[in-house]
């Protein structure tokens, strides 16, 4: 079995603080190695509970900021389509959900809120609605209890670890790193184990995707490119032909908004 894991840093235990994987970031050597242990640990596990090969993808585009050799690091969420299984390590909840820690969808200043056919998806949704594009299921995720929740919103059966406990977008309680890193390899050991219980994300064809913006220039902006219809002075929308369309449109938006946060 191939599984496929997206890391992220914003949901490992003891992130609180902004800017993870971005080059101002003052906090980078911590955060890196808290999720590098963390992935370390569903490493261990997924080993343990058979899997032949595992692909790990960082959701994070401007840095390389795992610290861990002897596993295939990529840098294209392309592979997924290849790999039997998905598992998130490190999630954070979607924009817009209270006691989140570090919540956010894409762009971190910029994004109110993104919807998919009507319903809120944060990065954990729409990474898994991706794979079920390739009938992938998502077996396990670990992050902050909001995140969780959200998994299990969003994906029946799916095996959730919940490594911190938002009080505010920045604090938490957080477990200690061995305890978390005890939960995760036991959590990835029975997901493998459960996985027939787990079915794709498959979002529903046509995909309509909707922004909504926290400037109305931005919504102006993306207005201009053909299809894109504004909904309201900070909320666009385009219609996809399905959910791989809707990824990539979402993707380019979310690297446009990225840099729109830089500059600003």
């Amino acid at each position: 079995m191939k599984l496929f894991v997206e890391v992220d840093l914003e949901g490992v235990s003891g992130a609180v603080y902004g800017g993870y994987g971005l080059p101002k970031s003052k906090e980078g050597g911590r955060s890196e190695l808290l999720m590098t242990l963390e992935l370390n640990a569903l490493v261990e596990g997924a080993r343990a509970a058979g899997i032949s090969k595992l692909q790990v993808c960082e959701s994070h585009p401007f840095n390389k900021n795992c610290l861990i050799g002897g596993i295939d690091v990529v840098h294209e969420i392309e592979k997924i389509q290849d790999c039997d299984l998905l598992a998130f390590v490190g999630r954070h909840a979607r924009a817009g959900l209270e006691k989140s820690v570090l919540s956010h969808t894409g762009s971190g200043r910029s994004v109110i809120d993104f919807r998919v056919n009507g319903k809120s998806f944060g990065e954990l949704g729409i990474v898994a609605a991706y794979a079920g594009h390739f009938g992938v299921p998502a077996i396990f995720v670990s992050g902050d209890r909001a995140a969780t929740e959200e998994a299990e919103d969003f994906i029946p059966n799916v095996t959730t670890v919940a490594v911190s406990e938002g009080l505010g977008n920045h604090s938490a309680i957080c477990l200690a790193p061995q305890k978390a890193h005890k939960l995760i390899k036991a959590g990835i050991i029975r997901a493998i184990q459960n996985r027939r219980k787990v079915k794709p994300l498959v979002v529903k064809k046509p995909v309509t995707i909707e922004y909504e913006l926290k400037y109305p220039a931005q919504a102006d902006r993306f207005a201009l490119v053909p299809g894109v219809t504004k909904k309201n002075d900070r909320t666009v929308t385009y219609t996809c032909k399905n959910f791989l369309e809707a990824y990539r449109t979402y993707l380019a938006t979310s690297l446009a908004l990225i840099w729109w946060d830089a500059k600003g």
